[in-house]
């Protein structure tokens, strides 16, 4: 039965995007996928100037994107 809520975390530290999901029940979840992401600067491709979040639904329901947040994490 799918979730009627799936809320996502997407961390990029060090240029490492590492990617978490919580459904209904709010225990956060890491993706096994992580993704290394130093080639996407705007220094290799010319005119990026930082990576942009962008959601993908698939299926015939649509989906509903609300309470997005971002925030930069203190550099260390």
């Amino acid at each position: 039965m799918p979730a009627r809520m799936v809320r996502l975390k997407v961390v990029n530290r060090a240029n490492i995007v590492t990617f978490y999901y919580s459904r209904d029940d709010g225990a956060w979840v890491k993706h096994p996928w992580q993704m290394e992401v130093s080639g996407y600067h705007h220094n290799v491709l010319g005119g990026f100037l930082s990576l942009k979040f962008g959601v993908y639904c698939a299926g015939r329901r649509g989906l509903k994107l609300r309470d997005f947040v971002y925030t930069a994490l203190e550099r260390s």
